[in-house]
């Protein structure tokens, strides 16, 4: 930009001073132009930086998508400056925006919530061909449609922003997403004012298949019960035969999630005696089993816990150090410090639940006490000899001075 500028001032001074100041005011309106685009490009990268790091924090896809679109606005803006820094700096933020794990965090973490939508949406619309009952019947189709409902717009957001970072496989998968929604509300639509028909037994076995299948085994057996009996009133043994042999493969699953269940509940106790180790040990029998039979409610309570135990183990830990810290302390007869880490270590104790270590705290700190007590000389043995000398000169000045005065008086 000096350049040009240089060049238009050596251009002006051989030519009349008019034209001159046609070419400097010329010159001028260009830098300012300039100067207008440059302060934009610097602008929109940083909204894009800004954008970028709040998204991070809030985890939020608007933000993310507006960190991109910025970034893309300052890389054109310095690209018509010729800037080559600037162009170089928007573009690799943009790689690093289209490459960061966090969008896959993110699209996962969306994609788990609508699938947790479409989920629902099933299962309300099984109850709903299964319920004899017309207003239980539309009340369930009404919840049936606005989970999946739910579900089409998160995965319609997925795909646009799929569409943005020109993530052609991801575009192609909600598409289909998309699709499987449509085609579930159309039949939701289809079904919603037709009664269910007189015998639906193939229909409950049907939905006790699909929450055994997901490990949901309770209402596996109420369905189960439920097209047996139909079966039974129509005399058809086929069904009732296959519908036994559901019912015992439930059982089975029920029994297992007994003993998953007092798993959990044992490691849930060591957890709150702060005995992580054995809580953790439990919890994993306890996981394993409903992996087995696929509970996704018990694998999710077992993940939870198992964070906590984590956390909560962390903290135990630090206190055990701080307590090997004050037996170092106490050896080396820096005392102060030892009731110091010790008093740290007791209160990590009380506020995970651990007694014992709240106990053995205490013990520690009233033995570092006791020893201070003696290693530090003490004083008032000292003081009070010189009380006492103090009061034998005061004892012998008082039978003294009557003595004396009374010589004095003689003379």
């Amino acid at each position: 930009m000096k350049k040009i500028f240089l060049i238009l001032v050596l251009m002006g001074i051989l030519v009349s001073s008019s034209s001159t100041s046609i070419l400097l005011t010329t010159s001028t309106t260009i830098t300012i132009n300039e100067i207008e685009i440059i302060k934009e490009a610097e602008l929109t990268f940083r909204k894009a930086t800004g954008y970028y790091k709040k998204a991070i924090e809030t985890q939020s896809f608007d933000d993310y998508v507006k960190a991109i679109e910025y970034a893309e606005k300052a890389k054109e803006l310095f690209e018509e400056l010729g800037d080559e820094e600037g162009y170089a700096k928007s573009r690799n933020l943009i790689a690093l925006i289209g490459s960061d794990v966090f969008y896959d965090i993110l699209d996962f973490k969306k994609r788990r919530e609508a699938d947790s939508h479409y989920e629902k949406g099933m299962i309300e619309f099984l109850y709903a061909m299964g319920g004899p009952e017309k207003d239980k019947r539309i009340k369930h189709f009404n919840n049936a449609k606005q989970e999946i409902e739910k579900a089409r717009a998160i995965y319609n957001n997925l795909y646009e922003w799929a569409e943005i970072l020109k993530d052609t496989e991801k575009k192609k998968l909600y598409l289909g997403e998309i699709s499987k929604c449509n085609r579930r509300l159309e039949e939701i639509e289809i079904h919603y004012y037709v009664p269910p028909p007189p015998h639906k037994g193939e229909q409950l076995y049907m939905n006790a298949t699909f929450f055994f299948a997901k490990g949901d085994c309770e209402n596996a057996s109420r369905f189960a019960k439920e097209a047996k009996s139909l079966f039974e009133k129509i005399n058809d043994l086929p069904g009732v035969y296959k519908c036994d042999i559901l019912i015992y493969r439930i059982n089975e699953c029920l029994k297992k999630l007994k003993t998953a269940d007092r798993y959990y509940e044992n490691a849930t106790t060591y957890y709150e005696t702060a005995d992580y180790e054995n809580a953790t040990i439990v919890l994993k029998k306890a996981k394993e089993i409903y992996e087995g039979v696929n509970n996704q409610k018990g694998i999710k309570k077992c993940n939870s816990l198992k964070e906590k135990i984590t956390e909560m183990s962390e903290k135990k830990e630090k206190a055990n150090e701080l307590l090997g810290e004050a037996e170092m302390y106490f050896e080396q007869n820096r005392f102060e410090e030892s009731i110091e880490a010790a008093n740290e270590a007791k209160k990590i104790y009380e506020e995970i639940g651990y007694m014992r270590g709240v106990s053995k705290a205490d013990r520690f700190i009233e033995r570092v006490k006791y020893n201070l007590d003696i290693d530090i000389p003490s004083q008032p043995p000292l003081r009070s000899l010189l009380y006492i000398i103090i009061l034998l000169i005061l004892v012998i000045a008082i039978l003294l001075i009557p003595p004396m005065v009374r010589r004095l008086k003689k003379y």
